[in-house]
């Protein structure tokens, strides 16, 4: 064929055309995908738009929930619990309604609850908020329920965040339930000055009260030092008549009886700052203490913490005291027991010819369960410490993080304590009630120093060995404390004994 030919200019058109086919085939091909990347994006978008309103609707719920209740408590000085139980449960319902529910699939990010703990699995049902949390949708009801209850009232100020915190479920719900939360390496707590306490009404001390006004009861007390050179004892104890509370011709006189066990570089003052305050606050009550004393000693405890924190300022954060308060109503026979920490009542009873130790309070420990779910939720570790070869030591404390380092607080509730407050450890004491019988012969109040070395059962033995000599009973529980510990006191050690006489 010759270079001029026709049929060869034909194909070399063709050729030359064939590659410009391509790229406008490619052109194409990249439009289309450039555009179903911005459809993917946009869907995203609104996506993360509708989760975020979720989120948001979901917190603004919970705030109104605890504004409805707030409400309630003010206007109605004792609400009904049917209708506060339809408005709690109205307002969850439409909450949930709120919340995005999807199928789990493998390539999702979390792989278990972030409430149970449990792996997900196909086809479960899985809700999401807006962070990196996601859990089993039929754990959000029940956990929603408990946490209206799990948050305490906080008693001092609100964490300053260093920075706006995400919303996730290491506390973000416990701030909108009126607790403060959040891990004290982004929120810090702000403190105030030093401040000078008001007066409040002064009780009568047990020492100053004639014999026919103790309401037929003795009590003894005795407190001894942790045996170390220097060292202050940190407890206090507390036995008085309160102002407002002797006996009328209705009603028999309400004694205040009870413990502090401080713990800190100035736990001594927040214990004594306790035991000097607790009286007066329950007489400045507008209810007369006997109406409700489980109540009376709620708000007792919560006035006493904000005493603490205003008037030790800074000097809170790493002190605080634990404490056990017995309201003795003597016209109803009535104890009413309020606790925060590790010290101790306990009831000897004479059952026939038997001795019987009969509790009234638990220790507070921050591996009890529901103890430890709040102290999660609200951000803090509840481990052991790790010495320097990663062996456990220890009881078990709440911490800032993993590694151990601050506040290492041993019980899950106290007065004061303001870095471990942020942690989910809280000042409302534990109440218990229990009706005096007959064979209910005495009562031990003591700070750990006792407990961590004789049990209940070897305690009441000892004072009913010596029942017509509580001064001897005293310090017969004292140095069974002594031998049990080397020949020494390696902890401070207040008894507070108390006799039912006929």
């Amino acid at each position: 064929m010759l270079l001029g030919s026709p049929a060869f200019h034909l194909d070399k058109e063709v050729q030359l055309q064939t590659p410009q086919c391509d790229l406008d085939e490619e052109l194409a091909l990249a439009e289309l995908r450039q555009q179903e990347r911005q459809q993917r994006q946009q869907r995203d978008r609104e996506r993360a738009e509708r989760e975020r309103q979720a989120e948001d609707e979901l917190l603004a719920m919970m705030l109104a929930l605890t504004e409805v209740q707030a409400e309630t408590q003010n206007i109605i000085e004792e609400p009904i619990v049917d209708i506060e139980e339809i408005q709690h449960r109205s307002l969850l319902e439409a909450l949930r309604a709120r919340l995005p529910v999807a199928e789990w699939s493998q390539d999702a990010q979390s792989a278990e609850c972030a409430l149970c703990l449990g792996e997900y699995c196909p086809g479960d049902r899985v809700t999401r908020l807006g962070c990196f949390h996601a859990f089993h949708s039929h754990c959000l009801d029940p956990w929603l329920n408990r946490a209206s209850v799990l948050f305490g009232r906080p008693s001092f100020r609100k964490p300053k965040p260093a920075e706006p915190e995400p919303s996730c479920l290491d506390g973000c719900f416990a701030r909108f339930l009126g607790y403060p939360s959040g891990n004290t390496k982004t929120a810090a707590v702000t403190y105030s000055e030093r401040k000078a306490l008001t007066s409040l009404p002064a009780p009568r001390e047990w020492a100053e009260l004639p014999a026919e006004k103790r309401g037929g009861i003795q009590v003894e007390v005795c407190s001894h030092a942790k045996e170390l050179k220097g060292w202050i004892n940190q407890d206090a104890a507390l036995a008085v008549l309160p102002a407002g509370c002797s006996a009328t011709a209705d009603s028999g006189p309400l004694f205040l009886l009870g413990v502090f066990d401080g713990h800190g570089r100035l736990g001594h003052e927040a214990s004594e700052t306790a035991a000097r305050r607790m009286p007066g606050h329950l007489s400045s009550q507008q209810t007369h203490p006997s109406q409700n004393p489980a109540k009376a000693l709620e708000d007792a405890f919560r006035s006493t913490d904000d005493d603490i924190y205003a008037k030790m300022g800074a000097d809170v954060e790493y002190s605080g005291s634990t404490g056990v308060v017995v309201l003795l109503d003597r016209g109803q026979n009535l104890l009413t027991v309020a606790n925060v920490g590790d010290s101790r009542a306990v009831l000897g009873r004479l059952v026939g010819s038997t001795w019987q130790a009969m509790p009234l309070t638990t220790d507070l420990k921050p591996e009890m369960p529901e103890e430890r779910e709040r102290i999660e939720l609200s951000g803090g570790v509840v481990c052991q410490y790790r010495d320097t070869a990663g062996e456990e030591a220890g009881p078990f404390r709440v911490w800032d993080g993993p590694c151990c380092e601050k506040p290492g607080l041993a019980v899950s509730r106290s007065l004061g304590d303001g870095a471990a407050r942020a942690l989910g450890v809280i000042a409302a004491p534990v109440v218990t009630k229990h009706k005096l019988q007959g064979q209910d012969k005495f009562l031990i109040i003591a700070t750990d120093g006792l407990w961590d070395s004789v049990d209940n059962e070897e305690a009441v033995r000892i004072v009913a060995k010596f029942q017509s000599m509580p001064s001897i009973a005293l310090k017969a529980l004292t140095e069974a404390v002594r031998r049990a510990e080397g020949d020494e006191l390696v902890d401070d050690t207040t008894i507070l004994l108390v006799h039912f006489r006929e």
